[in-house]
């Protein structure tokens, strides 16, 4: 009988933890392919070290074993008992499910006992009864992996449906940003539009205005032509009237029978208009006067001085001994002396103090302040001798004209023109003046006449031509001026149109290329989006290639080679990296552990697949992926791997990459 704990080179109260360590480095050493001078002796010893490993870690099979150990129930003489497999084969004991389950066969010899056969079928139930629950749990491992698989391909497509949903949606809306911004674009520019050509209807309404003015004043001056009339005043007196205002005066000297008629009309309205404009100075003037009064009396009312107190003069006194002529800031001194005592004086007032206290004797210093005061008797005999023009003026200054009445005056004289009778004229005109007489307003208009008459500069004979071409030349200045002005104001208007033109064509330029951009980005990303599409199908079209191959039922060949790549692959992830390695009870189960990140140890537990481990992809559990890392994702490049590499013992490479993989992506620390 083969000695299992002697193949394993373990004492027979061996812990699992002890086995496993011993089963690895027994493999290890006995690798048929670390061995290749001695294939079959190796093979031989290797089949024994696996065989031994999986009585020994299964607690039923080992409690088994050990009773077959201390019960034997014939002594093994040299090959009483056959290998296993149902008795054939040689006595190396290789076979797991024949004789006893154990591999170490029964006797050749003689019946069975009936304590034998009971034993033997006791052991046989208790064999179905593992195989039914070890049935039973693959099972439903399955099922949980198939509805697992069916979830996660549901959320895929509920993800590509929302992914494309919202693709969709941000199309939508950029569309209808552009179509609100070409709105908004074309309404400004129509804005701009519309504001020029107001722009240039007003200065065309203006020029058109201005030159119709022109035309009836040159129209008026024709007719006043041959009246013998100072040009010049009626040009001056024309320049301050309408286009209406010049046909209504026109129309008035057309129906002049005579040129007398003429010229007294045209001398009636020009000294209306004189008059009206001499009092409009007048009143202006007067407005100007009695403005800078008020603001010269509230200017002397601030400069007003302040009466100084024999203190203050005392302290004053005192400051100009304390500080004599030569100090630095001297006058300062003094006003802060005097604002330390308490009076507040600046240093103006203390040198106009000074001053006229200069000439100031010794003795009492207020006695020149008591000569030059007056009594108040002397004060009131002084008022009482006044001129006689003093109080003549006074009382004409209370005769004076309001403002408000002149203004009234000077409405009513441009309200009742001279083409009325005299009297009714004048009557109507101290009907609309307040607190005047017609005698008064009549006076009024003389007074003003005569002072513009006084303002006048008598004309020189010998200097009347020179005087006249001056005007004519300042006139025919002024209309070229004018002209200028015209095209000046045309040329700008051309030149605003012109650049809001090129403005416009700029404009629509921009937003044609805008346009193609956008296109042409949009078609970029739908060329890229149905690139990863194609690359996803390729993928799942080689997934589900690969599962068909691994659907298929296995021969004896490959599921010795599968258990071998399996053994493998667990020696080669204990020998290199034992730091991050931990065998699990579970079958070919390990735990990885990757780092840690920032939910804390992160580690992967990996089951080996039954059936083709080169070609199905491990199953494997994440524990503690870091913030923003995903079930999915992960497994995902774990399967894809896999499929690049089919038929490779690559689970430590896998390892290697993913942990490259999250210590570059989410920042995982390696242990």
């Amino acid at each position: 009988m083969l000695d299992f704990y002697e193949v394993l080179g373990v004492p027979r109260d061996a812990e699992d933890d002890v086995i496993k360590k011993a089963y690895f480095k027994a493999a290890l050493k006995w690798h048929p392919d670390k061995n290749p001078d001695q294939q079959e002796v190796a093979t031989e010893k290797f089949k024994q070290i696996a065989e031994a490993n999986e009585i020994l870690r299964d607690p039923q099979q080992r409690k088994a074993y050990d009773y077959e150990l201390r019960n034997p129930r014939q002594e093994d003489s040299g090959g009483g008992y056959g290998g296993g497999g149902g008795g054939g084969g040689g006595g190396g004991g290789c076979g797991f499910f024949g004789g006893f389950g154990f591999g170490f066969g029964r006797p050749n010899q003689g019946p069975r006992t009936t304590e034998e056969r009971e034993w033997e079928e006791a052991r046989q139930r208790r064999a179905d009864r593992a195989f039914q629950k070890a049935s039973k749990q693959q099972e439903e491992e399955d099922r949980k992996e198939a509805e697992a698989q069916a979830r996660h391909e549901l959320l895929e497509e509920a993800k590509e449906v929302k992914l494309r949903a919202y693709r969709e949606e941000k199309h939508r809306k950029l569309l209808q940003q552009d179509a609100r911004e070409h709105a908004d674009l074309q309404e400004a520019r129509q804005k701009e539009k519309d504001a020029a050509k107001a722009e240039w209807a007003e200065k065309e309404r203006k020029q058109a205005e201005k030159q119709q003015v022109k035309e009836a004043r040159q129209r008026l001056r024709a007719l006043v032509a041959d009246a013998n009339v100072d040009l010049d005043e009626f040009q001056e007196f024309c320049l301050t009237l309408s286009g209406t205002q010049l046909d209504e005066i026109g129309a008035e000297i057309r129906n002049c029978a005579t040129g007398w008629e003429v010229k007294d009309r045209v001398e009636e309205l020009v000294g209306t208009w004189k008059a009206t404009q001499l009092a409009a100075r007048a009143a202006a003037q007067q407005r100007r006067t009695e403005e800078e009064a008020a603001k010269a009396a509230d200017s002397q009312a601030d400069r007003v001085e302040r009466e100084w107190t024999p203190p203050e003069l005392a302290l004053f006194a005192k400051a100009s001994l304390l500080y004599p002529g030569g100090v630095p800031n001297r006058w300062q001194c003094i006003r802060d002396f005097l604002l330390h005592n308490g009076f507040k004086r600046d240093e103006k007032e203390c040198v106009v103090k000074a001053q006229s206290l200069k000439g100031m004797t010794g003795g009492n210093p207020y006695s020149v302040l008591g000569s030059n005061q007056k009594p108040i008797s002397e004060q009131k005999a002084s008022s009482e001798k006044r001129p006689a023009g003093v109080v003549a003026e006074a009382s004409a200054a209370s005769e004076e004209w309001t403002a408000v009445q002149q203004k009234a005056l000077e409405g009513a004289l441009a309200k009742f023109p001279a083409s009325l009778p005299v009297n009714e004229r004048w009557t109507q005109i101290a009907a609309e003046v307040p607190g005047r007489t017609r005698k008064q307003c009549v006076d009024r208009f003389k007074w003003l006449r005569e002072q513009l008459s006084k303002q006048e500069v008598p004309k020189v004979p010998s200097a009347q031509e020179e005087v006249e071409a001056a005007r004519e030349a300042a006139q025919r200045l002024k209309e070229k001026q004018e002209e200028e002005r015209a095209q000046k104001a045309k040329r700008e208007m051309q030149a605003k149109k012109q650049q809001a033109q090129a403005l416009a064509e700029a404009e629509d330029e921009a937003e044609a290329q805008a346009k193609a951009q956008k296109l042409l980005a949009l078609e970029q990303e739908r060329r890229q989006a149905e690139a990863q599409r194609e690359v996803v199908f390729q993928a799942s079209s080689r997934i589900d290639a690969h599962r068909a191959l691994r659907e298929r039922p296995m021969d004896k060949e490959e599921v010795l080679q599968n258990r071998q790549l399996q053994e493998d692959e667990m020696l080669a992830l204990e020998a290199i990296m034992p730091d991050c390695f931990e065998q699990l009870l579970k079958g070919n189960s390990c735990k990885l552990r990757l780092g840690r990140s920032t939910e804390g140890l992160c580690f992967v537990e990996v089951q080996l697949p039954e059936t083709y481990p080169s070609l199905c992809p491990p199953s494997a559990k994440f524990c503690n992926l870091p913030l923003g890392c995903e079930q999915a994702d992960v497994h995902q490049h774990l399967e894809e791997f896999f499929i690049d590499r089919v038929g490779e013992v690559i689970l430590y490479d896998w390892f290697l990459q993913f942990q490259q993989f999250m210590q570059d992506e989410h920042a995982l620390q390696l242990l």
